[in-house]
């Protein structure tokens, strides 16, 4: 079966949580193709042309899910790195309270 997934270049992280996945339950011959837009996706999905595996929020924000069948994979633990960044010359006082808080609640959890 062909897989659709998007580009590695724009989700490393994502491919590399495909790839593993396939390899830990010996799908290695899976085809995977690489694909621009998640909506290019969901439509050679919904065309029958194949399937993907997707965050599942992206999935939502589609909107296609009453003509795709969804199967959650509970056991396919995928965690993403947030970053914040700006502008370093930045003067903005809600900036720097915004990071303030970022960091307080960071703290908070450890």
């Amino acid at each position: 079966e062909r897989i659709y997934t998007s580009m590695r270049n724009n989700t490393p992280f994502l491919w590399a949580t495909v790839t593993r996945y396939l390899s830990e339950h010996n799908l290695t011959s899976t085809v995977l193709e690489e694909v621009e837009s998640p909506h290019a996706i969901a439509m050679l999905v919904e065309a029958g042309l194949g399937m993907t595996i997707m965050a599942e929020n992206l999935l939502q924000e589609l909107g296609n899910q009453e003509h795709l069948h969804v199967c959650h994979l509970d056991e396919m633990h995928h965690t993403s790195q947030l970053n914040v960044a700006w502008a370093k010359n930045s003067r903005n006082r809600y900036v720097a309270k915004f990071v303030h808080e970022l960091r307080t609640a960071l703290a908070d959890k450890n």
